[in-house]
């Protein structure tokens, strides 16, 4: 019983062996499996998010030509909201210096009495003959709203209230020697003049490189002038010589502004 047994795993193992080597005779087909990494295969390019900034320092290289110096911040927010602030310091307003007024344009309160016929004959207010600039201070505040929700950049509408103080000074006019006719020649007078403006920006912020910031803008809105100038006159039908500080003021203005900034944003 077991010689049968061997006898037929014996055959068994014959045939399988027979038919399998006929199937490798009859097939012609090639199986080739791949595994692993393929090491020329691409990555997957990540697109590189831009981190959000918070704060940004900013200068504006057009304040010299009003004789403004400033170190402005800008702080986001909410999406679509920031606050921007600057001080700075002031000295020659060269644009209003190309538009001044004759002093006696201005609403202005002499020092002397009113039955004193003479007019002033000091400079007028930003002629700069013998009047000399000094350092003085500004600062701003404005609220920024951004159209695209997507604060400090992209186009903006703000409104500011921005206020300057300029000061210079200038010599007292005297008599050489006490005789002839007064010139600038004495004591340094001090003088004053404070701006009040009330603007509407509009501008466009840009973040490039993720931290440089480029900014332009315009504005428009209402100017308050306040100041303070000296004056002096001689009033011939009494022979006599007035002089002092007088006062000034100008409300209702029209004023324009054309701003560039560049800055850091992190």
């Amino acid at each position: 019983m077991l010689r049968d047994f061997l006898k037929n795993i014996i055959v068994i193992v014959g045939v399988t062996i027979c038919f399998a080597g006929q199937a490798q005779q009859n097939d012609s087909t090639v199986t080739i499996i791949f595994t692993g990494n393929h090491s020329n295969s691409k990555p997957k390019e990540e697109k590189v998010k831009k981190i959000p900034k918070f704060n940004i320092l900013k200068v504006a290289p057009t304040g010299f030509f009003i004789g403004a110096i400033p170190i402005i911040y800008e702080r986001k927010l909410l999406d679509n909201l920031s606050i921007q602030a600057s001080v700075g310091l002031t000295n020659r307003n060269f644009i209003r210096g190309i538009f001044k007024r004759n002093t006696n344009a201005l609403n202005i309160t002499f020092p002397w009495p009113a039955n004193v016929t003479g007019s002033d004959m000091t400079d007028d207010i930003y002629k700069f003959d013998v009047r000399q600039p000094q350092t003085g201070t500004m600062y701003t505040i404005q609220p920024k709203f951004y159209f695209n929700e997507e604060a400090p950049e992209g186009f903006y509408l703000g409104f500011s209230l921005d206020h300057y103080n300029y000061k210079f000074s200038t010599p007292r006019y005297i008599q050489p020697n006490g005789v002839g006719s007064y010139v600038p020649k004495g004591e340094l007078q001090n003088e004053s003049e404070s701006i009040n403006d009330y603007m509407l920006h509009l501008g466009y912020q840009n973040i490039s490189n993720n931290h440089i910031i480029f900014e332009v803008s315009m504005a428009a809105g209402i100017r308050r002038v306040e100041g303070n100038k000296y004056v002096a006159t001689v009033d011939y039908n009494n022979s006599s010589f007035h002089d002092g500080i007088a006062t000034y003021r100008e409300q209702g203005l029209l004023n324009l502004e054309f701003a560039l900034r560049v800055g850091y944003a992190f």
